[in-house]
């Protein structure tokens, strides 16, 4: 239900401006937005709300800034052109977190992270038309460039939900790593951050499967794509992947913990936007990186706690329907009638019987070479125990992510919390722990000849 928002927020001062290719930012638990001009790198504006916000999204239109209200659970939008409030919010399901705008620019999807649901509005009227229920929290939302398809992450080891955004219903459950956090969509491939497991999920938008999973540095989170690459947001820098290959183009250290990862059209170009705050000095920071050179041009300090960022970006061409409707014309009816004639009756005619005839000799066919024996990697055992409280924790599940071969290798925990791997190939690895009742926990470790150290993983209990 629409209503109406009297002095819901106050606008530091608002001067008409035109619409520019401007970065906006939402901090973490601050009743705040910072404006960026994307032209200069620099703040133009705060704008103060009475609200807590979470995730905002332009529209494919760059007419309106759609802002969540974390507390008041509700939807909000800014004029892009005044940055200025439109009068209108519409409430929406609890705690929302997440907004996905389909390309199309006719419905959005909020993603609800304490009602396991994502509400859908209509576009421009910001009209809530239903609520599709899921089978857990969602923490983040996005839509395919066709408009056929919605995923949304979910959290703990709950996977990726998807919805037919037409119908507007659920369908199935894609099972990625733990905690999945952040969605990109580069062709036809969607990248999941698995923020639990340092790990990135690659899922075939088609065949709505897994076909890849491969290691990341610690605490992924946000994640964009740019050309064959994509940019993601980890623990103190940057990783960046090749989309196709999966293998570690560079990665850029920056002194400070990152969080949301966007790319944006500015008049300079693309531009890789990162959100950060540096819990030393205490201050915001939002990295600005030229992919085209790959080094961080700007980095822009703001009072807060950047938490989500949303600009300016290239949207798919919508395709054109053909409304054309060919007018039948009058076609003039044969009404002609053959008469039958007298059709002779055909006679059986007797069929030759067929002789008997030798089969060739078969020539004897040469034996394929043999196949060259592939080359048998080295080897070496390891093990580990996983406690929780001091206690030893069986029956969970353990992953070995190979960082140099892009293979999982899986074991289980015996009664005693001992887990074992036979036969990893030498090299670095991440070891995580999945249980639905803990905390996941991961720890990286290297794999050498001879004997190598036990593991242990200390994990606590899921809130």
């Amino acid at each position: 239900m629409k209503k109406v928002l009297i002095a819901a927020f106050v606008v530091l001062f608002v001067v008409p401006v035109f619409s520019r290719p401007y970065l906006y930012v939402s901090h973490d638990n601050l009743k705040k937005l910072t404006v960026i001009d994307t032209a200069a790198n620099e703040i133009i504006r705060d704008i103060t709300l009475k609200i807590t916000p979470r995730d905002i999204k332009l529209d494919p239109q760059n007419k309106y800034l759609y802002i969540l209200s974390y507390d008041y659970n509700a939807l909000y939008r800014i004029k892009t052109n005044s940055l200025g409030f439109d009068r209108k919010y519409v409430s929406v399901g609890y705690r929302p977190v997440s907004i996905a705008m389909m390309p199309d620019g006719k419905k959005l999807f909020v993603a609800n992270s304490g009602g396991a649901s994502l509400s859908v509005a209509a576009l421009p009227g910001m009209d809530v038309t239903g609520e599709i229920e899921l089978p857990a929290n969602p923490v983040s939302v996005i839509a395919t460039d066709d408009n056929k398809k919605v995923f949304a992450a979910m959290e703990g080891r709950s996977g990726i939900a998807l919805v037919d955004p037409l119908k507007e219903k659920f369908k199935k459950v894609i099972r990625t790593g733990a905690d999945p956090w952040g969605m990109a969509i580069n062709g036809n491939k969607l990248f999941v951050t698995n923020e639990g497991m340092s790990s990135i999920s690659v899922i075939d938008i088609k065949r709505e499967k897994v076909i890849n999973e491969f290691v990341t540095s610690e605490s992924p989170r946000g994640i964009a794509p740019y050309k064959r690459l994509v940019y993601v947001a980890v623990s103190e820098g940057i990783d960046i992947f090749e989309a196709r290959r999966y293998e570690k183009h560079a990665a850029m250290g920056l002194d400070y913990d990152t969080y949301d990862c966007v790319k944006g059209i500015t008049r300079s170009g693309s531009m890789i936007y990162i959100a950060g705050y540096n819990k030393a000095a205490g201050s915001g920071k939002v990295a600005v990186i030229n992919p085209a050179v790959n080094e961080v041009v700007k980095e822009i300090s703001v009072r807060g706690k950047p938490h989500y960022l949303e600009v300016k970006r290239k949207w798919p061409t919508p395709t054109p329907t053909d409304t054309y409707t060919p007018v039948p014309t009058n076609t003039p009816t044969d009404t002609y009638t053959p008469v039958p004639t007298n059709t002779p009756v055909p006679t059986a005619t007797k069929k030759p019987t067929p002789k008997p005839t030798k089969k060739p000799t078969p020539k004897p066919r040469k034996k394929p070479a043999p196949k060259p024996k592939k080359k048998k990697l080295i080897t070496e055992k390891l093990t580990g125990k996983v406690f929780l409280n001091n206690a030893p924790v069986s029956g969970v599940r353990i992953k070995a992510i190979s960082k140099h071969r892009n293979r999982i290798y899986t074991a289980k925990t015996d009664r005693n919390g001992r887990f074992v791997f036979p036969a990893l190939p030498l090299g670095g690895y991440t070891i995580s722990v999945e249980a639905s009742y803990i905390k996941e926990k991961s720890t990286a470790v290297v794999v050498t000849r001879g004997k190598n150290k036990e593991v242990v993983i200390r994990v606590e209990k899921r809130k």
